[in-house]
This record gives C-alpha cells, sequence and structure tokens, in this order.
C-alpha cells in the first residue's frame, strides 16, 4: 500500500514524466487491490486519500483522474 500511495502522492505533487488520468487511475487501482486485501474497506481508503490529497497544492489532476471511484 505504501507504494501506490506514494506513486498518487507525487503525482499530486506533480512530480513524473508527462503523466496520464491513465497513471492514476492505474496507481489507484494496485493501491485498491492491496487495500482490500488487507481487509481495509474501500471507502476507508478513499476517504484517507482525499485527506492525503488534499494538504497538497495543485493535487486537482489526481482527484480529478479518481472522482468517479470517490462517488459515494
Amino acid at each position: 500500500m505504501a507504494c501506490g500511495t506514494a506513486a498518487l502522492h507525487w503525482m499530486a505533487a506533480g512530480f513524473g514524466y508527462e503523466i496520464t488520468g491513465s497513471d492514476v487511475v492505474d496507481a489507484y487501482g494496485a493501491l485498491a487491490d492491496a487495500a482490500l486485501a488487507t481487509g481495509m474497506e474501500r471507502d476507508q481508503l478513499n476517504r484517507r486519500l482525499r485527506d492525503q490529497l488534499a494538504a497538497i497544492p495543485g493535487h486537482s489532476f489526481v482527484a480529478t483522474g479518481l472522482a468517479h471511484h470517490w462517488v459515494a
């Protein structure tokens, strides 16, 4: 889970080369698989990510890419 969380964090912070929405969704998918395998519920994961990304200025690209996963 740490790798997926870090990947989304650094994408949101503007690091990476030509990051696309597909890259964001792929990182989220791997993170969600890992989280679910540990027993974490998807809603809990999404809340954690929203809180983490909210602390990063300019996170909107990643948040926009994940918006449809965060629908309650």
